[in-house]
């Protein structure tokens, strides 16, 4: 048996041993190679955006211009869907022009939807059917008079929905097989549009059927209206997936792919995807008593432990359809909506980048990633197809489109003028970090640099601004020259990224301007009923997104966000001084 100082001197050894042994060390980030050919999907991709709900509230404009209007503004989505009919109302109508002077001057492509269309018995009375149509084309020359760059498509009712006096349920007509009555709209509508003389501005859509599994109502379609129909178009939740499901992204790109090149193929026409977004939970009781609804439809993921990982399946939509060969996609919705607010709400359609109950509009975790994609990938661009060697790394690329009367195939595209700038999107599914290398196409160039934006479900992410404004980036890459695997070449460039972080999201672009804003000049404040007003001189140019208002006084603290030209600031005392305002571009470039 070992003496009481032997065994002291084996546990004091035992124990210095455990205090040196070394950790070990974290695993290197694996390798994953993609490339971005210059084989184009789309030739003219419109963007990706959000369904913008009528509002039939009275809300005041500044409001608008500080909340609603001024982040639909930074978004600057290049393709959005709403509802252009406003049934006599004139809320609705004023918030409905506000919103049409906002997508005019960020170019944007509407795409316009009747919810809730007037019910007629056409065989009986033919001439009333003629004339809703009539007033279709009417409201919709009224819209593209206010802004004439917006209008792109018009689909009669919304999902293959009309309140029938048998039936007055969600997607009435393709439940009862009633596509004459449909078509006998989709005709009204038509003639109604070239009487308004807008044909030119405004093409119909079919048949914006929802979910996948009544996508078969296209190919109806295409037998029997496609002489007066530009466009086909349908939506789609993803019910049957989880938001960490990674067996998502190549059923929805097979979906579109398949949807979009048939259109191509049997009619030379495009799809687009007119609503998608997270999965859907109608009605249920907990989330009725939270929000005092008395009804609720809304995302499932919405304020659970899932809701982070949302943001990736919510950019592996766009992904799909980019890689897919769509025209466009909107994604529901860009704010929630709580409708006629007394005692308790009517109906809460909570699925919004941002909340809007009550006073409460935050965005929601997805908002900044989402916004930096409809700011990015705004249309008319060219989607590219691309080549990933891990499947769990999601990839897609756009490029400005050329100059006009440039021929991409017979003009030799080393030319940086002809690239033009360049975008990339990737989802990481995987749960730790990628080192990611990228080739790109002869001419794809990166004078000022490549700007990331990065997002991570389980990682550190830009916090949500108070004032709903973006982030910057997360950081600035320089392009290099990578060789093996086939991904890049001597002569090509390539972008290289050391730290797509896990279950992330990362936005890579060149299309940005270089320079900030000019200063703001002419600020002054001025005392107003319980509060102050703080106006300053328009800020010259077109690339202007909206001005911030510092409080010199407080830290220079942030105190407003508006696509105005004054803010008023409630419970504020007016000082020489006292107020500091930049003007903030299209590209998030903040002025001094």
């Amino acid at each position: 048996m070992a003496s009481a100082a032997s065994l002291v001197v084996l546990l004091a050894a035992v124990a210095v041993t455990v205090a040196v042994a070394p950790m070990p060390a974290d695993p290197e980030p694996q390798d994953v190679h993609t490339r971005v050919t210059s084989t184009v999907l789309h030739s003219r991709f419109l963007g990706v955006g959000f369904d913008l709900l009528s509002v039939p509230e009275a809300w005041p404009r500044s409001f608008f211009d500080t909340v609603y209007g001024k982040r639909l503004q930074e978004f600057r989505p290049g393709f959005v869907r709403t509802d252009p009919l406003v049934y006599g109302n004139s809320n609705e109508t004023l918030f409905l022009n506000w919103t049409l002077d906002v997508l005019q001057r960020t170019q944007s492509s509407a795409y316009f939807t009747t919810f809730g269309p007037q019910y007629i018995n056409f065989t009986r009375h033919p001439d009333t059917l003629a004339n809703y149509g009539l007033r279709i084309g009417q409201q919709l020359a009224q819209h593209l008079q206010r802004a004439p760059d917006v209008g792109k498509y018009y689909c009669w009712t919304n999902e293959l929905s009309l309140c029938l006096p048998w039936d007055c349920n969600w997607g009435s007509l393709v439940r009862e097989q009633r596509f004459d009555i449909w078509q006998a709209y989709h005709e009204a509508a038509y003639n109604g549009i070239v009487a308004a003389g807008v044909e030119d501005k405004i093409g119909l859509l079919a048949t914006d059927a929802s979910p996948t599994n009544y996508w078969w109502t296209l190919d109806w379609a295409l037998n029997h209206v496609d002489n007066i129909t530009q466009v086909y178009g349908a939506h789609h939740y993803p019910n049957n997936y989880t938001a960490r499901s990674a067996a998502f992204y190549p059923w929805w790109e097979a979906q579109v792919g398949g949807r979009a090149a048939k259109a191509r193929r049997v009619v030379g026409k495009d799809f687009l995807i007119g609503e998608t977004g997270c999965p859907q939970w109608t009605n249920t009781h907990t989330h009725k008593s939270r929000y005092n609804c008395k009804y609720w439809d809304g995302c499932a993921w919405f304020d659970t432990p899932d809701e982070p990982y949302g943001v990736l399946q919510l950019v592996e939509q766009a992904i799909g359809a980019l890689n897919g060969g769509a025209s466009a996609l909107a994604w529901w919705t860009f704010f929630s909506r709580y409708t006629s607010p007394s005692t308790q709400y009517e109906r809460c359609n909570d699925w919004g980048a941002s909340k809007w109950n009550g006073t409460d509009t935050s965005p929601r975790p997805h908002y900044n990633t989402v916004g930096l994609i409809s700011r990015t990938f705004h249309g008319p661009i060219e989607s590219l197809a691309t080549v990933s060697d891990d499947p769990d790394l999601r990839i897609a690329a756009t490029v400005a489109k050329p100059p006009a009367g440039i021929d991409r195939a017979k003009v030799d595209v080393t030319a940086s003028a002809v690239a033009g700038p360049w975008s990339v999107l990737v989802v990481n599914r995987k749960s730790e970090p990628v080192n990611l290398t990228v080739g790109l196409p002869d001419g794809f160039a990166a004078p000022n640099g490549v700007r990331c934006f990065a997002y991570s479900a389980v990682g550190p992410r830009p916090k949500l601004s108070p004032f709903g404004d973006l982030p910057g980036p997360t950081k600035v890459l320089q392009l290099q020259h990578e060789f093996g695997n086939g991904f890049a070449t001597a002569t090509q460039p390539a972008l290289v990224d050391t730290d797509v972080p896990a279950s992330g999201v990362v936005i890579y672009t060149t299309d940005f301007l270089a320079k900030p804003p000019t200063p703001v000049s002419g600020v002054h404040a001025l005392a107003s009923p319980g509060g102050t007003t703080v106006a300053w001189t328009p800020t010259q140019g077109t690339h202007l997104a909206y001005y911030r208002v510092f409080d010199v006084h407080d830290a220079g603290k942030q105190v407003c966000s508006t696509i105005a030209t004054s803010c008023f600031l409630p419970g504020v005392t007016p000082a020489t001084g006292r107020f500091h305002v930049v003007a903030v571009d299209t590209s998030g470039n903040q002025g001094e």
